[in-house]
Order: C-alpha cells, then sequence, then structure tokens
C-alpha cells in the first residue's frame, strides 16, 4: 500500500484509487487490512479477494475526527520525506568532494 501525494504514473500491475475518491482514512483502512493471495507462485494482490473484503464505514463525524488527528502527522512526515531526498542529494554532492579532498573538513 503506497500513498502519493503527488500526480504519478502507475503500471499496469498496480491497483489505485484517484485523489477525488480516497483520504487518509480509506488509506490507513486499506493499509490493514490482508490482500496477499498466497495460493500462487508468486503472492500479489487478488482482485476477487480485495473486492471481498468487507470496509468499515464510520460516521462522518467519526471521519472528521479522524482526519483532524492523522493529517497534520500525515503533513509531517511528508515534510520529513521531502528534507530527506535534499539531504540525500547534498550528501551525494559532497561526499565525493569530500572523499577526494577537494573540500576540507
Amino acid at each position: 500500500m503506497f500513498w502519493s501525494s503527488r500526480d504519478f504514473y502507475a503500471i499496469d500491475t498496480v491497483y489505485f484509487i484517484a485523489a477525488e475518491e480516497s483520504d487518509l482514512y480509506l488509506y490507513y483502512a486499506l493499509k490493514h487490512m490482508h490482500f496477499i493471495s498466497t495460493d500462487v507462485a508468486v503472492p500479489g494482490l487478488n482482485r476477487d479477494l480485495a473486492y471481498s473484503r468487507p470496509l468499515l464505514v464510520v460516521s462522518k463525524s467519526i471521519h472528521r475526527l479522524f482526519l483532524d488527528a492523522i493529517s497534520p502527522i500525515h503533513h509531517q512526515l511528508e515534510k520529513l520525506d521531502k528534507m530527506n531526498q535534499k539531504l540525500r542529494a547534498a550528501r551525494d554532492l559532497l561526499l565525493p568532494r569530500l572523499m577526494s579532498g577537494e573540500i576540507e573538513v
């Protein structure tokens, strides 16, 4: 299960839910369901198995409470991920220069 806050191109073996039909409640509800079929040589998502799983539909007030609690945490995770990407890029740029002696510490 993967959440993307940016546009992306899914490969043909991926199931996805459009942003207009999804939110963080659905993401976390689906993330904690068991969808993997082990009846085949290569485990994967079986469409019939996925459709057979019941999904708890909560009241609007509980749904709002959940989103109010999880949204700030989720946004912070996204910010930290972006920071990590920038730090990795900086490391990859600086490390060779440090190792070669081009930059002294």
